[in-house]
């Protein structure tokens, strides 16, 4: 395997991208919709902010 490789299907794999990055694209916007605006939920100094000040009193 580490001189031959193996087989994919690009076409297959980059679809597949474009339905994850889709489905990542409306959850993300569902939160932001929820919270009120948008922020960067890969800074977890911005995402600490929003669980523990922003929804901190927020009951489901």
């Amino acid at each position: 395997m580490e001189f031959e490789g193996i087989h994919c299907d690009r076409t297959y794999l980059s679809q597949l991208a474009i339905d994850y990055q889709t489905q990542i694209d409306l959850i993300k916007k569902q939160i932001f919709d929820f919270v009120g605006h948008e922020f960067n939920p890969a800074s977890t100094k911005e995402l600490g902010h929003i669980l523990f000040e922003v929804l901190q009193n927020y009951q489901l």
